[in-house]
């Protein structure tokens, strides 16, 4: 492991510590969308650490997970503040979620907006190369998709 897996390990314990906090309170609307917040982040940073250090059953898989766990963020980031101030008509909540899910879906098929990594292994250690990302994009600028 290297010096920047102890930034993923600390911020695992701290979500972890957090979930474990809301889900023994006494459940609410509020708080029930913050457990929906902290999970997202805790697949984010999870999936994002377990790939680092190629963890079973692969890396791709955790590549996966962790790209669930980026895009459901925005989503539940957007359901927590409806929720925190109360609006009643926060219907949108409903189409982000969709939305992001749907983008992972396709991403999920095709690998089009964010590629899985390649692993390369040199001791002492593994490396991720992702490529494809910054060509792609300006292709899709220049309306070449």
């Amino acid at each position: 492991m290297t010096s920047f897996s102890w930034i993923s390990i600390l911020a695992l314990v701290c979500y972890l510590f957090l979930l474990f906090v809301f889900l023994s309170a006494k459940k609410t609307k509020v708080i029930r969308s913050f457990i929906l917040l902290l999970s997202s982040l805790l697949l984010a940073v999870g999936g994002s650490f377990l790939m680092r250090i190629q963890f079973w059953p692969s890396v791709n898989f955790w590549h996966y997970v962790s790209l669930l766990g980026i895009l459901l963020v925005p989503g539940a980031f957007y359901a927590f503040f409806l929720d925190f101030l109360d609006e009643k008509a926060g219907n949108g909540r409903y189409f982000w979620l969709a939305f992001y899910g749907l983008l992972y879906m396709v991403n999920l098929f095709t690998d089009f907006f964010i590629p899985t990594p390649w692993c390369r292994r040199r001791p002492p250690a593994a490396y991720s190369l992702y490529t494809g990302i910054p060509g792609r994009c300006c292709r899709c600028w220049q309306g070449q998709c």
